[in-house]
């Protein structure tokens, strides 16, 4: 731990690594004891794991209980394999990362102006599969528009957006990210580097948001409610996991779907039975519906659409 700091919170969790990995315990986090960062975690199973600990500090000169400021944020992460012996001594030794700054615009209709107060932005980090990172969770957008993102270890990140404030979840009135530029990448769709000298993120928001919607049918024209419909970006590249361009709808009761989360651009579009959860962001099952001939569509900016999807029943 860098000198002069103290722990005013630390989070330490243990992870399985990789798909063979026994699963730890239900309730996997640890917790510092009386601020001087030792941890305990029993009945963890033989298997490979990733240990992890975000902490966040605050300078001898601050008020413990009262601090005004948003703390500062270290991480550390390290592989442990346990063999059904005792892991003991285990150091973990959280670094600060760098400070990632920007702003945010709004390019909207009837722009609202209170609505960053209850907005956040944050990072997500892109990782291997099995693998686990740490960082800062999202922070508030001032009066003018600016963030500051403390703390994040170098490595390559996806922006996202959330609202709310300390008192829970808030609406977000219509309002969704256009883009993320971060030095002429959109970062709201590929993920970027971080590093020390990483320039500004722009966050651009509009609520003029696009609007697919529409029914599954059998070709006689009755509704399926076991259908789920896809639709997916026709760029590959950003076939990627939790990806704003890739979409699962299940249908209702009476066949139909909705979204108003994709972004303008041009999308394949299909309806498929028995798909698991979350399954539409693999890259390998996504090519093997683009491959079977699904409807193309394109959604420009606050475009509505409505589109019928004929299946052949099972």
């Amino acid at each position: 731990m860098p000198a002069g700091i103290r722990i005013r919170h630390s989070d330490v969790k243990l992870y399985p690594r990789g798909p063979e990995a026994v699963a730890p315990p239900a309730s996997p986090q640890m917790f510092a004891h009386d601020g001087d960062g030792t941890f305990t975690l029993s009945g963890v199973q033989t298997g490979d794991y990733v240990i992890t600990a975000g902490v966040f500090v605050e300078s001898p000169s601050e008020p413990n209980a009262n601090a005004t400021s948003p703390p500062g944020f270290l991480s550390a992460t390290a592989r442990i394999s346990v063999d059904g012996r005792d892991v003991t001594n285990l150091v973990l030794a959280p670094q600060p990362g760098t400070t990632v700054t920007g702003r945010v615009v709004l390019e909207g209709i009837t722009p609202a102006t209170d609505l960053l107060s209850t907005l956040r932005v944050g990072l997500t980090a892109a990782i291997p599969s099995g693998e686990v990172a740490v960082s800062p969770g999202p922070v508030p957008v001032d009066g003018s528009g600016r963030f500051a993102i403390a703390g994040v270890p170098a490595g390559r990140y996806r922006v996202e957006i959330a609202w709310g404030t300390a008192a829970g979840a808030a609406p977000s009135r219509g309002w969704s990210m256009k883009s993320a530029m971060v030095d002429g990448r959109d970062a709201a769709d590929v993920p970027v580097e971080i590093g020390a000298n990483s320039p500004d993120v722009v966050v651009t928001l509009s609520n003029r948001a696009t609007e697919i919607a529409g029914t599954v049918l059998t070709s006689t024209g009755d509704p399926l409610s076991d259908y789920r419909v896809i639709v997916f970006t026709t760029d590959r590249s950003q076939w990627v996991a939790q990806s704003r361009r890739v979409v699962g709808l299940q249908a209702a009761a009476d066949g139909s779907f909705r979204s108003s989360s994709l972004p303008p651009g041009e999308y394949f579009i299909t309806a498929v039975i028995d798909v698991e959860i979350g399954q539409w962001f693999d890259p390998a099952f996504l090519q093997a519906l683009a491959e079977a001939g699904p409807q193309r569509i394109t959604l420009g900016e606050g475009e509505k659409r409505n589109q019928i999807l004929r299946v052949k029943a099972p």
